[in-house]
């Protein structure tokens, strides 16, 4: 079944989620194979197949990408390998755009590409603090350089820091009496 909009089937809609979650490529997200997820541990280990830099990526997933990837794969058939398959028996799902372009619709926003959300992702995990290696790691980069269009978000919670130091710092006004006013 193709989506031909966002309120037709949960697996579009579940990929158009997932990337906030876990960061990953919808390329990879839709080749997703149910043995491709390990559930105990909430890591998904991508074949190197689906990954552009054609290596094996092994990818923690957040405990919310994990219950909405079981969510999905309740409404699959047992007998599919894939936890978003496609309009072909035996196939992942290949395209959500039609999906897509209905979701930029229903939000008013027509120019936001979906590869955007993994943006949003990077984004948001620097301006919490964590470190461009870490989130390099997270987004599958191989080159430091990749991540490193991400720095300059590293300002704000920078400057935040320096704020703290500095209000730590800060002489406090204090009330000095003089002699004067000390009248006994």
């Amino acid at each position: 079944m193709v989506a031909q909009s966002a309120s037709d089937t949960p697996a579009p809609r579940a990929i158009a989620y997932q990337p906030p979650l876990t960061a990953s490529s919808i390329a990879s997200t839709m080749a997703l194979a149910s043995a491709g997820s390990r559930r105990k541990r909430a890591v998904w280990i991508k074949p190197a197949a689906t990954t552009k830099q054609r290596r094996l990526h092994r990818a923690p997933i957040s405990a919310s990408a994990a219950a909405l990837l079981r969510t999905i794969r309740q409404r699959v058939p047992e007998d599919c390998e894939w936890v978003f398959p496609g309009e072909a028996k035996g196939k992942s799902l290949q395209d959500i755009k039609r999906f897509w372009e209905d979701v930029r619709a229903k939000a008013e926003l027509p120019t936001v590409r979906i590869h955007d959300l993994r943006h949003t992702f990077a984004s948001l995990l620097v301006s919490g603090g964590m470190t461009l290696p870490m989130i390099g790691k997270l987004l599958g980069h191989t080159q430091v350089q990749t991540t490193q269009r991400y720095a300059y978000l590293l300002d704000d919670p920078l400057r935040a820091g320096l704020e703290q130091v500095g209000d730590m710092l800060r002489v406090k006004p204090r009330l000095v009496q003089s002699e004067a006013s000390c009248v006994l």
